[in-house]
């Protein structure tokens, strides 16, 4: 590694010993936050230990404190769902490879035998929430959230500490709401983050705006490019007039 002067050289080896020093992984065995057992309970599946649990609580009353105030509702949904769950939702074909392999189960004493899959995102049982009861429009915004538990099937040369693993709490939520009130939950989505950065000393960061490739359109892309670009549209209107500090990157 090669820097112009001996300064930036000191710097980064400097960055380095702090890295060290600030590894969770190291700071999580010394101070008993949280464990893995590789062998018997499987890499990638962290478990908390008491003084660990304290934070967590701690961090999930915090978000639910700041998500009540903003209106959201909280729910529940199971652990795992039928194949066909995620089929409609469109997940499956592009996320099988992230899930853990399905279960097949014989539901009710029948001999055809039904697949399940652990939970690896929200979306779908919150859309099953949203179409259990009749709506008005005088319902919208409509704000759902969750603290779910998800599984990923991360590949092993993936895991690394609690930043990339198999079991996860996700503080998920989802809005449903008018196109006109698009700009305004989206801004409000925004400033929670920006909330959150302001309260843990995140000074620097930067927004990812994907967007989609005309190209993969019917594959990737759910085939409806006029919805795409005025999404798009919408997405960068609220994004450029917040000040907010994006980047935009395609496909």
């Amino acid at each position: 590694t090669a820097f112009p002067t001996k300064e930036e050289l000191a710097q980064y080896l400097e960055n380095l010993e702090l890295a060290k020093a600030r590894d969770h992984r190291r700071l999580g065995k010394e101070l008993q936050l949280f464990t893995f057992d590789t062998e018997d309970v499987g890499p990638g599946l962290p478990l908390w230990l008491p003084k660990g649990t304290v934070i967590i609580e701690e961090l999930e009353k915090l978000a639910k404190e700041t998500e009540f105030a903003a209106g959201y509702q909280r729910v529940r949904t199971p652990h795992i769902a039928r194949e066909s769950l995620y089929l409609t939702s469109g997940h499956l074909p592009y996320y099988a490879d992230s899930m853990f392999p399905p279960m097949e189960l014989s539901d009710d004493g029948k001999e055809q035998t039904q697949r399940y899959y652990l939970k690896a995102m929200n979306c779908p049982h919150h859309h099953k929430l949203f179409g259990a009861l009749p709506r008005s429009y005088r319902d919208l915004p409509l704000r759902m959230a969750e603290y779910g538990t998800c599984y990923r099937y991360e590949q092993s040369g993936e895991l690394l500490g609690l930043m990339r693993v198999r079991s996860m709490q996700m503080n998920d939520a989802h809005i449903y709401c008018t196109e006109e009130q698009f700009a305004a939950e989206f801004k409000a989505v925004n400033e929670m983050y920006l909330k959150y950065f302001s309260i843990f000393g995140l000074g620097k960061y930067q927004m990812r705006f994907s967007t989609h490739d005309p190209a993969k359109l019917g594959q990737k892309f759910v085939n409806e490019p006029e919805l795409w670009k005025k999404t798009e549209d919408m997405v960068r209107q609220v994004l450029v007039e917040s000040g907010m500090n994006f980047v935009e990157v395609p496909n």
